[in-house]
């Protein structure tokens, strides 16, 4: 059986994430003990829900800067002492510490010296937690310091967990490559268990309850829930404000209810234990956080606010980025952070209207489906699996790293369906890309190990496109000796462009004996021809033609897009006919499918029409705007918008050109859509969509993704008239003479003005991505290249990992 320690600076019976961690690994199976402080009137040794709890004995005193200081250090030092003599009668094989302190991960230096895994579990950031209890300034000598012991602490352990997505991103880089996932800090569903009488409607008993749970500080906003009383008191009868806990100002806020004279409107409960706070709730009319603003409570997860929803409690809350990203305007409501008048304004509201409560409470129950312990549980537990996992159940894997230079995973979105397909089926995966903005170095997604280096500047011209190759090429070569040290790899897959990681390859080949997959995207040759205007007679063709027959001869197996490309690899690159796989672009409609349409993204016209993609060269966008000038200006239809959706390196010269055809007040450009339901909405919203790729060496061969993914939103399509484009939509589409703009425009309206015909085609369209080009059929063939590589042998698949929160992005 293996063994755990869990290690808290807190009082373990009133922590409820470490808690149910604990827990939820002593159901699975394992030994779990837990080191935390000692609380008056407990025993030092005691054994609850089958987790051996140790207590130590230090006094809880905390006023000043240096006390905190003192009784994190006292700590410490206790607690390094009980893992070094326990280091041979209990050995652990995994030691989970919790913040704060972050410094108490070194607690566990003798244990991880003789094999133990070692997980720092973030709850809040020291230094905005100081800056703001303390004032400190964000760049003093005191905050540096913070911020230097966090980022020594992250990268010391194996794995680092947080309590939420805002959170993640503001620890990304301090972790750097140590793995980062978020255990999202939400109630136990059967704890606190949601009434099948509607909160909302709670029992008349002449009084309307306030709940506020947590600590008793001044950062929680208090000070305003007591002066609102005071002016809600003769406007709302039996108001009464509950304050459940303990904390630094409890002292201070009993003088001020003492000297407003609300003794009798304000009731201050002593803490208790996690399972009483449910019949609070059920108790309660309105569950109130009304936090302060400033750097800590801007990246707080509020876990009392989760616990009020999850039971439909309505509840007012401090907007905050944190608290908008999980809790919407149905769901909570919301008031100014430090405004008396906005927080007693928005108690009054609910008070008055009932109506409001009831729908409020209705659509909690939207943040449960989305966001419950069962999901994060699930989640913890395959964190502590994989660090668990013994050297043999390591080796009986499949270990595949992939390689990808022109865009972030997972918003690469065929190399993302690729890693979990592999995932799902028992591979274990790792990934090497560039950065997004914002990314993490190092990111794990579904058990996909996503590590990234910082992306270079946007290259200009040839030398510009040299550098990025030969700094990604490096970077790339950097992290793959990393990862064949901590995870290894069996198979290296490359994607291109650049046709150069076949150098990688090579060594690997030569002193490991690992396989080389060609994952075929696009043609360099021919996308340098498009992207210069240059001709196949040039040095840089020649030279770009050479790398691609290196790489189709390095490969053990070639994976292509599409026929055409795999009679290129034939033709071209001298491969065999049955060493190359088709695994074509096809969105997964599992997730990836129609929802609402959203009016406003109309603009107030009655049609849009929806491009989704790249703003490069190849594109077409140029063409596109073309047809927009001719639909607008020589075919008067000024009742349509048209949304275009993306980036590229020819954004600002679209827009100028926008600007210089006068058809910018019938454009919108959003930018890129991370997001998958956002950008379902636009889709499911437009009447028509549009791919204006023009015809060239390079498109005619190309399969656009954008296709079979409008395809699967049920959406008509207008075509300029290429072999792969007629190949995946067929009736689903109509083809414009190819590079004709005006012929493209009047195709666009000749499908706005015929309803029936829009509807036929995107049926036809839903049904042939259902039918053939959807990723269920793609991912068949990406299995049987793997076979091939592996010489016809297949791991067993495992089952899913729980569902991470993504985003994605077409190209």
């Amino acid at each position: 059986m293996k063994r755990i320690c869990m290690v808290v600076q807190s009082y373990y019976l009133r922590d409820p994430r470490v808690r149910r961690e604990a827990e939820a690994l002593a159901r699975e199976g394992y030994e779990v003990d837990v080191i935390c402080l000692r609380e008056k009137g407990l025993a030092t040794h005691e054994t609850v829900n089958g987790v051996n709890i140790t207590r130590i004995p230090i006094a809880r005193r905390r006023a000043t800067i240096w006390r905190y200081m003192f009784e994190y250090s006292l700590f410490f030092c206790a607690v390094s002492l009980l893992l070094g003599l326990r280091l041979f009668a209990r050995r652990y094989d995994l030691i989970h510490v919790n913040n704060m302190p972050d410094f108490l991960v070194f607690s566990t230096i003798l244990p991880k010296l003789f094999g133990a895994k070692i997980v720092l579990d973030v709850h809040d950031p020291m230094a905005e937690v100081f800056m703001s209890k303390y004032g400190i300034r964000s760049r003093g000598a005191t905050t540096r310091l913070l911020r230097w012991q966090e980022r020594i602490s992250l990268r010391y352990c194996h794995h680092v967990l947080t309590v939420s997505d805002v959170m993640r991103d503001r620890l990304a880089a301090a972790a750097g490559y140590t793995p980062l996932s978020v255990v999202l800090n939400v109630p136990d569903e059967s704890l606190f268990e949601r009434p099948e009488q509607d909160l909302s409607q709670r029992p008349p008993d002449g009084s309307f309850v306030l709940l506020y749970t947590g600590t008793i500080s001044a950062r929680y906003g208090l000070e305003v829930a007591i002066e609102a009383v005071a002016k809600l008191k003769d406007q709302i009868p039996g108001l009464k404000l509950r304050l459940v806990g303990e904390g630094d100002d409890l002292p201070f806020l009993k003088e001020d209810v003492d000297r407003l004279g609300l003794a009798d409107y304000v009731e201050f409960v002593a803490p208790m234990p996690l399972s009483y706070i449910p019949g609070l709730i059920k108790q309660s009319d309105v569950g109130i956080s009304p936090h302060v603003e400033d750097v800590f409570m801007e990246l707080c997860f509020s876990t009392k606010v989760a616990e009020f929803v999850s039971m439909g409690l309505p509840t007012v809350a401090s907007r905050t980025r944190t608290m908008e990203h999980y809790f919407d305007d149905g769901m909570v409501r919301y008031c100014d952070a430090g405004s008396v008048d906005s927080f007693a304004e928005a108690i009054l509201e609910l008070y008055r209207d009932p109506d409001r409560r009831r729908a409020m409470s209705a659509r909690c129950r939207e943040f449960s489906e989305k966001w419950n312990w069962a999901t994060e549980r699930q989640r913890y537990l395959n964190v502590v699996a994989g660090l668990l996992e013994s050297r043999e159940e390591r080796a009986a894997k499949r270990k595949v790293l992939i390689l990808v230079e022109n865009l972030s995973v997972p918003f690469d979105r065929r190399v993302w369906a690729e890693s979990r397909a592999l995932t799902e089926a028992g591979y274990q995966v790792s990934v090497i890309c560039p950065t997004s903005p914002g990314d993490a170095l190092l990111e794990v997604l579904e058990n996909v190990h996503i590590y990234r280096y910082p992306a270079p500047n946007e290259p200009s011209g040839l030398l510009g496109y040299l550098w990025e190759f030969t700094y990604s090429m490096w970077s790339a070569f950097r992290l793959s000796r990393r990862i064949f040290k901590v995870r290894g790899f069996d198979v290296m897959q490359g994607c291109n462009p650049p046709d150069t990681f076949f150098i990688l390859a090579k060594f690997y080949k030569l002193f490991y004996g690992t396989k080389y997959i060609f994952d075929h995207h696009d043609l360099s040759p021919e996308l340098y021809s498009v992207r210069f205007g240059k001709t196949r007679k040039s040095l840089v063709w020649s030279a770009l033609i050479w790398l691609e027959r290196r790489t189709f001869r390095t490969a053990d197996v070639v994976i292509s897009t599409n026929e055409s490309f795999k009679r290129l690899a034939v033709e071209r690159g001298g491969r065999a006919p049955d060493s190359v796989v088709v695994v074509r672009n096809g969105p997964d409609i599992a997730r990836f499918r129609p929802v609402d349409p959203n009016p406003d993204f109309r603009k107030g016209r009655p049609y849009m029409v929806c491009y989704v993609g790249v703003m490069a060269a190849q594109d077409g966008l140029e063409y596109l705007l073309r047809a927009i000038d001719h639909a607008v200006h020589a075919r008067g239809r000024t009742d349509i918008t048209f949304t275009l959706i993306g980036s590229g390196d020819r954004l600002e010269s679209l827009k100028e050109l926008a600007a210089e055809l006068k058809i910018e007040d019938y454009l919108v450009f959003t930018g890129r859509i991370w997001n998958d339901e956002l950008l379902a909405s636009y889709l499911s919203t437009a009447d028509v969509c549009v791919a204006p790729d023009p015809r060239n060496d390079l498109n005619d061969k190309c399969t656009l993704i954008k296709i079979p993914e409008y395809m699967a939103m049920g959406k008509p399509i207008v075509s300029f008239d290429l072999t792969e484009s007629r190949f995946s939509a067929q009736d689903a589409a109509l083809y414009a003479t190819p590079n004709d703009s005006a012929e493209f425009g009047d195709k666009v309206i000749e499908l706005l003005d015929d309803p029936e015909r829009r509807e036929t085609m995107g049926e036809f369209g839903k049904a042939r991505v259902a039918d053939a080009l959807s990723w269920a059929h793609s991912k068949l063939c990406l299995m049987q290249a793997y076979e091939l590589a592996f010489g016809g042998r297949t791991p067993a698949p495992e089952p899913a990992a729980e569902p991470e929160r993504v985003t994605s992005e077409v190209s």
